[in-house]
């Protein structure tokens, strides 16, 4: 598959390579109706991928949010690892932030050029006690039998270890007055 100029440009707005693969996922999904491959990929951003990442080598979990005009639009990603790389990861959780976050519809092609991208990879979540948590740090993942929450470190307005708790927990309808774990991992993010 060859991107037109215009669908290369906006590969650009990504100043990291794991960024630029996120904008070509969408770009495939959206403008070819195809979902990416590996093969797929734009050769210069392979060779970068390939020259300043290890993401065709690792596997790695990671979260793909998407905002439109500085607001949220999208959001989904995995907890462990499910792809063979963590470049296929990428393309596979940019493209279910577009169309699969039961928080909001589909996204439009016609959305694209007022959206800005950033990449969370995470690192292996650990148990961990209250006093732990940490929003500046660390993500929080939130277990209760089958119900788990999750909330990405580093966000604005989470800026206590109780309000980090208290969001989590309730996207995952988890009853804080019951018992409860806390993992907390730690991610790069890429915008």
């Amino acid at each position: 598959m060859r991107f037109s100029a215009d669908h290369l440009a906006l590969l650009e707005r990504g100043k990291h390579p794991f960024v630029k693969v996120a904008w070509a996922s969408l770009i495939s999904f959206l403008f070819y109706h195809r979902r990416l491959t590996l093969p797929d990929i734009p050769s210069p951003l392979k060779e970068e991928l390939s020259e300043r990442t290890d993401g065709f080598s690792v596997k790695k979990a990671c979260f793909v949010s998407l905002k439109k005009d500085g607001d949220l639009r999208g959001c989904i990603g995995t907890v462990t690892p499910t792809k063979s790389c963590l470049v296929e990861e990428i393309i596979d959780n940019a493209v279910s932030s577009a169309i699969s976050d039961p928080r909001f519809p589909p996204l439009s092609p016609e959305e694209l050029n007022d959206l800005s991208i950033s990449v969370d990879i995470l690192e292996e979540p650990f148990k961990a006690k209250l006093e732990d948590i940490d929003p500046a740090r660390y993500g929080i993942i939130v277990e209760q039998g089958a119900r788990k929450g999750l909330l990405l470190p580093r966000l604005a307005g989470v800026d206590t270890a109780e309000v980090q708790l208290k969001i989590a927990s309730a996207k995952g309808g988890i009853d804080l007055s019951k018992p409860f774990n806390i993992l907390l991992f730690e991610s790069t993010r890429y915008e």
